[in-house]
């Protein structure tokens, strides 16, 4: 709107106005008492030419005074200071976390929620049904909100390192941590680099990947009566390309995370549960399998049910996975029966949150290969997705839908392969079945424990993680199973939480392992997208390496040495995904190794020596990521610790 005159501009425009007119009439007119009297020249009476001629000079006058007051009004309207200024509307779209872990994990506080549902709804039997009406055909992929670590310059030379508080945020923003000089660089010269014979390298994905993403765009709520884009659910209109978030509903694809009840992260309460669930879906995780054991009502139905409450209100999956290998209290049976599954389950099959697939409640075990699951069946619909402990060709007899394998780890001395593992046989024996049995791939970053109930290590683990993430994309599974989200006493979390009791209680507070999550974001996007790589749009380096020698010597020994640790190597591992070539160094201890690294994303290992490991990339004589790790390798620990710890920068 144009700006009102003020009352002193309006004063003087009168003033002009009755001035001009006082010119025009003072020669021929007077104004007594009010009446317009014309000139005694002018009154009847006199020739009629006269009176012709003053009308004429009358209409003149009067023309050019109109004229002169539309000429000042205009000036007036086309003043600068009043012309209409059009406003800018900006719209901030929600990110689906905020900023509020990843909790927090999660980290995560999604503005787009969804209110509690009503325990009468009706099972949500399309929520996350696969469907092959709305795949995409785009070339490129979007990466999720919780897709990529929060951008940085490619100049960054700080240290990064997990945060080890954490609050709820969409995406897990590591903390710039102190850099410890080793001691040994000041008496050390780095030696020359290690000829290729000591260096392995191998590219796992180049330029060849396809998204035109940049580092991390939030998924957008849509309009009212539109599709809502990260809610799970693949709606008409959607595609990989516009909405990372329902990728993997619009293409049937799912990523699961193992979730142990019994542990506490951040806390088990609805709150805790949230900024969980927040972190997870930052990274592409669809749905937590919740671990329950043996006390069933003594523990685990009110944390499960703050866990369905969290779920409803950040629109995330969840389902059961009945631990049947657990032992009851005091040596009673376990609680689960053919009669009390069904009725667990009835609790929660009308949760907006509750998974399903193919029309049916999910369910999931460890185990109970031996139980009768058909009884459960005739009693109640369910979608049976078990880890059952039998050979491929034994399958068919149990009943289920899905099979889990988690055959993911290397056995013995033999280097993990897709083949030995049996997936290619679990894969096959799940398509005999029929079209809706599905074979769902368990993955795991490694395997460790040693504690007095188990001393166990899953052979040489090195690259893992991005071996197992290549297969399960390459071979086509149904969906990815990743074990574990939290399990501190196996070494198989992918998670932070180092304030947690359970962290506390199997000596991994040192063990930070989220950064091998963002690494997995990366190959969880390109599963969702059948096989499109997302874009690199950034350089980042990640790293890991054990604190100890395989045949290090420990202050103390109260357990014997896992016999697989002799297989593993004595490596620091490094994957690096960069936008152009560059040159890798690492220093690990007082030796100093260089290697060209090329394009996209690539991985090198070589021996580790003894003290601190520094991790540098340059590119044109500037160095354009640095990280140090927290702490050094020693041949001399407390205890046997053949966990991992793992750090990155970007």
């Amino acid at each position: 709107m144009a700006a009102a005159p003020s009352l002193s501009a309006l004063a003087a425009l009168g003033s002009a106005r009755s001035a001009g007119a006082a010119s025009v009439f003072s020669t021929f007119a007077y104004i007594p008492r009010g009446r317009i009297t014309l000139p005694p020249a002018l009154v009847p009476g006199k020739s009629s030419i006269m009176r012709f001629l003053a009308l004429c000079v009358l209409a003149v006058l009067l023309a050019a005074f109109v004229a002169q007051a539309s000429a000042s009004q205009r000036a007036h309207h086309t003043h600068p200071h009043h012309h209409r200024s059009s406003k800018s509307k900006t719209t901030t779209r929600p990110a689906p976390h905020s900023s509020a872990h990843r909790p927090s994990h999660s980290q995560r506080s999604s503005t787009h929620t969804t209110a509690i549902p009503s325990h009468s709804r009706l099972p949500p039997t399309s929520s996350i049904a696969r469907s092959s009406a709305h795949q995409s055909s785009a070339t490129s992929h979007v990466p999720p909100s919780s897709s990529v670590h929060p951008s940085s310059s490619s100049t960054t030379t700080t240290t990064h390192t997990p945060s080890t508080t954490h609050t709820p945020s969409t995406t897990h923003t590591p903390s710039t941590s102190t850099t410890y000089t080793p001691s040994t660089s000041t008496t050390h010269t780095p030696s020359t680099t290690h000829t290729s014979s000591t260096i392995h390298t191998t590219s796992i994905r180049t330029t060849t990947t396809t998204s035109t993403t940049a580092a991390s765009p939030s998924p957008s709520v849509t309009p009212n009566n539109g599709p809502q884009c990260g809610n799970g659910v693949c709606e008409a209109g959607e595609l990989c390309s516009t909405c990372p978030g329902d990728c993997g509903a619009c293409n049937g694809r799912f990523v699961f995370a193992h979730y142990m009840v019994a542990y506490t992260d951040i806390a088990q309460n609805t709150q805790g549960y949230m900024a969980e669930i927040d972190m997870a879906k930052s990274y592409g995780i669809d749905a937590f399998a919740l671990n329950v054991g043996a006390q069933w009502y003594q523990t685990y139905q009110s944390l499960v049910d703050q866990f369905f409450d969290a779920a409803d209100a950040k629109g995330f999956k969840l389902f059961l996975c009945f631990d049947m290998t657990a032992s009851g209290s005091n040596g009673q049976p376990i609680p689960y029966t053919a009669a009390t599954i069904p009725q667990i389950l009835r609790r929660y099959a009308n949760r907006q949150s509750q998974l399903y697939l193919h029309g049916r409640q999910v369910v999931n075990t460890f185990g109970g290969q031996n139980f009768n699951w058909n009884t459960v069946k005739s009693d109640h619909p369910i979608y049976l997705m078990p880890a059952f402990f039998l050979a491929p060709n034994a399958l068919s007899q149990t009943g289920l839908d899905a099979y889990v394998s988690w055959n993911c780890w290397p056995v013995g001395s033999k280097p993990y392969s897709w083949s030995s593992n049996d997936d290619p046989q679990f894969q096959s024996a799940m398509s005999q079945l029929g079209s809706t049995h599905e074979y769902v791939a368990g993955i795991s970053p490694w395997f460790a424990t040693y504690q007095a109930r188990e001393q166990t290590v899953h052979g040489n683990h090195g690259f893992l993680w991005i071996n197992r993430w290549s297969d399960i994309i390459t071979h086509n599974a149904n969906h990815a199973y990743i074990i574990t989200w939290n399990d501190f006493s196996e070494s198989s979390y992918v998670t932070t939480f180092p304030q947690s009791h359970e962290a506390i209680q199997y000596d991994q507070t040192q063990y930070p392992h989220q950064p091998i999550l963002s690494l997995g974001r990366y190959y969880i996007q390109a599963f969702k997208n059948n096989g499109k790589f997302p874009k690199i749009a950034r350089d980042e380096v990640y790293y890991w390496y054990r604190l100890h020698p395989k045949n290090a010597i420990p202050a103390q020994t109260p357990y014997p040495k896992p016999s697989e640790a002799n297989t593993m190597d004595d490596n620091i591992y490094v994957v690096t995904m960069l936008t152009a070539p560059a040159t890798l160094t690492i220093r690990t201890g007082a030796r100093t190794v260089n290697v060209q690294v090329g394009q996209g994303l690539q991985t090198t290992e070589i021996p580790f020596s003894l003290g601190y490991q520094i991790i540098t990339v340059s590119r044109n004589n500037n160095v354009v990521l640095t990280s140090q790790g927290d702490f050094p390798i020693t041949s001399s620990p407390a205890l046997y610790n053949f966990n991992y710890y793992i750090n990155y920068a970007n």
